[in-house]
């Protein structure tokens, strides 16, 4: 898929094949990261692995809630009104986070910092039978912060704070796919979490495999696969990052509305793009909203999304774009 992406396409094989296939994988952001590629047998593995862990170490030392000396904290500590200076990663990815905020209507909100941790799902220790703390009302992120990309700094006109949980690991997936462009790898598949980001093909010509999870919080089953070439995929869901209050069950996914955890019936979502950083905040902004307004945004703006909705009864899916010919 370059944004129209060819989700069935088949290319036959060719006959010879000089590369041979590596894999790579490390920690970051609290979960692991993992780049498969085709390369000669000479390459310098170790430089590449190097390269690779650095990619992921910045992008999680600037944009962690939890390393107490990130710039994301750091910012989230400045005074409000000010103008904080940010490295060129984080203006990058706060500017596609405002641009999805201003499309969705506020469905996709980077200024959740706070209602997040106090929903027990960011870096302050909470009980996982705590009370339910008292929810707030907050504003659209495209309102509460001001982005000069220029000059590389930010402020806020508001005391909210930044959470890019939602956006960050797609940004750290383009980032290790830059990696091995560099290395001039064109033939990969690199991944963080649901976020994986395919280049070029498998030395036999044929498209690479995705796999798309089916929404269980009990087992791990493919319920659809893709076979793909130069495409990013993200999915979210409700059905692996989630808490139980009491006899409660509530999603990390903010709904702005209201402030508190989204509840509807969207269970995961997955979109297929160019880019990761993109389809990873996509596929939270339509995880936050109602399945039916977020088909209609998704045909608005060409998007390429895969919606599964929980009922009591089962599963029920619903595609946008190339996604629309491959549901039930």
């Amino acid at each position: 898929m370059s944004t129209k992406t060819e989700l069935n396409k088949v290319v036959f094989p060719s006959i010879h094949s000089t590369f041979k296939q590596h894999n790579i994988h490390g920690q970051t952001m609290g979960t692991r990261y993992s780049a498969i590629f085709y390369a000669p047998s000479s390459i310098n593995l170790a430089k590449v692995h190097q390269a690779l862990q650095q990619a992921v170490d910045t992008v999680d030392n600037q944009m962690s809630p939890w390393k107490k000396q990130s710039d994301l904290v750091r910012f989230n500590k400045a005074p409000v009104g000010d103008w904080f200076g940010i490295p060129l990663e984080i203006a990058v990815v706060i500017n596609e986070a405002l641009h999805v905020s201003k499309l969705s209507g506020g469905a996709f909100n980077i200024g959740v910092g706070r209602l997040v941790d106090n929903w027990g799902f960011g870096p302050s220790s909470r009980d996982k039978d705590s009370a339910v703390p008292t929810s707030e009302l907050i504003p659209a992120a495209h309102d509460a912060f001001e982005l000069d990309i220029d000059q590389c700094r930010l402020k806020r006109h508001t005391p909210v704070a930044l959470d890019l949980c939602g956006i960050a690991k797609g940004f750290g997936v383009d980032e290790l796919a830059r990696v091995l462009l560099r290395f001039e790898i064109a033939d990969f598949m690199v991944s963080i979490d649901g976020e994986v980001r395919i280049g070029g093909t498998k030395p036999d010509e044929m498209p690479w495999s995705i796999g798309i999870e089916k929404p269980d919080q009990t087992q791990r089953e493919t319920v659809l696969n893709l076979e793909v070439s130069d495409i990013a995929i993200a999915t979210s869901g409700d059905y692996r990052h989630f808490r139980n209050i009491g006899d409660e069950q509530v999603s990390h996914t903010m709904d702005m509305k209201n402030g508190m955890p989204v509840n509807n019936k969207t269970t995961s979502v997955t979109i297929a793009s160019e880019h990761c950083l993109s389809t990873d905040a996509w596929a939270t902004a339509f995880l936050a909203m109602e399945r039916a307004d977020a088909v209609i945004l998704a045909n608005q703006l060409d998007i390429d999304a895969l919606i599964y909705e929980r009922y009591s009864d089962g599963i029920a899916s619903y595609g946008t774009g190339e996604f629309a010919s491959l549901v039930n």
